[in-house]
């Protein structure tokens, strides 16, 4: 939808003495004639525009009058996309369409500062806008523009997700399928990404030991031993994995094969 004229902006009534305002008179002026950026519940859907204005607290958007009242804000890029001017008749379908093209670029403007963060799923975007009281067509625009930009792509999310998690902070598999379920990504797309992993539970358990081993080393034996269970097991390995990995520790112990022993 476009019109065909170029857009124009406000109108063109000088101050009652014909002359240029003092700025007493045109401070008065702004207090009492502020642009509007809420529109009433009962403001008009169709008519002619007849004033465009920009907002005082968002340069970025202008206040759509129609007939003279208040009817709607628009991003100063749609309007200059869409032509729409001053003298325009709108019916009531052409104002839906530019409020809902105009939902989805605010959408799409919130979760691109989102993305200026970190990196997010499509499910946290959506989430984090429903609770901005974005509407579902509004999201669903916004999540196809940032995966038409490249901007999201959960299985990219997942395995980077994965593998700064192994890095720097291992856990389990069931843990990490955790984890990745609370960001909004896709039971398959979880299930695709560790399939692929390559975790080593066990070995990853056994690192996890060694460095506990040296945080508890002014501990008696059983208490490292519970501590260090306790701690592998809230990072979500299981009972059968905590023991081979405590094992394998053990073993290297005895061999001499400790990090720091140079008794060989």
């Amino acid at each position: 939808m476009a019109f065909s004229s170029k857009p124009r902006f406000g109108n063109s009534r000088k101050s009652p003495s014909g002359g240029r305002p003092n700025n007493r008179s045109r401070r008065s002026a702004d207090d009492e004639n502020e642009t509007p950026e809420t529109p009433a519940p009962n403001a008009p859907r169709s008519g002619k525009v007849t004033d465009i204005k920009h907002q005082r607290h968002d340069p970025n958007r202008v206040s759509v009058f129609l007939d003279d009242v208040f009817a709607f804000g628009l991003s100063t890029d749609l309007l200059v996309e869409l032509g729409l001017y001053v003298g325009v008749e709108l019916l009531e379908t052409q104002t839906e369409d530019m409020l809902a093209a105009d939902e989805i670029k605010r959408a799409t403007a919130a979760a691109l500062q989102l993305l200026s963060f970190r990196a997010r799923s499509e499910g946290e975007i959506t989430t984090r806008l429903r609770q901005r009281e974005f509407g579902a067509a509004a999201i669903e625009g916004a999540i196809v523009r940032l995966r038409e930009w490249h901007y999201v792509d959960d299985a990219d999310f997942a395995t980077r997700w994965v593998e700064n998690r192994q890095q720097h902070r291992p856990r389990s598999t069931r843990m990490l399928a955790h984890e990745l379920r609370g960001k909004g990504v896709a039971p398959e797309t979880i299930e695709e990404t560790l399939a692929v992993a390559g975790v080593d539970e066990v070995g990853d358990a056994r690192e996890l030991v060694v460095r506990q081993r040296i945080k508890y080393a002014s501990l008696e034996p059983d208490v490292q031993t519970r501590r260090i269970s306790g701690f592998l097991a809230r990072r979500g390995y299981a009972y059968d994995v905590i023991r081979r990995a405590m094992e394998q520790d053990e073993d290297r112990d005895v061999d001499g094969d400790r990090p720091g022993d140079d008794s060989g």
